[in-house]
């Protein structure tokens, strides 16, 4: 999220087993609240 709320400031990272951090997908809502799936495997980003 930006520092003004602004829409589309949302991105997914994600670091790696090395540490190395790589951008994932960009320009997202910010959520409410992002899950998991039980396995741990994917997460899941909803927004309205």
């Amino acid at each position: 999220m930006g520092w003004n709320a602004e829409p589309g400031a949302g991105s997914v990272f994600l670091v790696d087993h090395d540490e190395t951090i790589s951008t994932q997908v960009e320009g997202l809502a910010v959520p409410n609240g992002p899950a998991f799936t039980a396995d741990g495997l994917a997460s899941i980003h909803r927004w309205a």
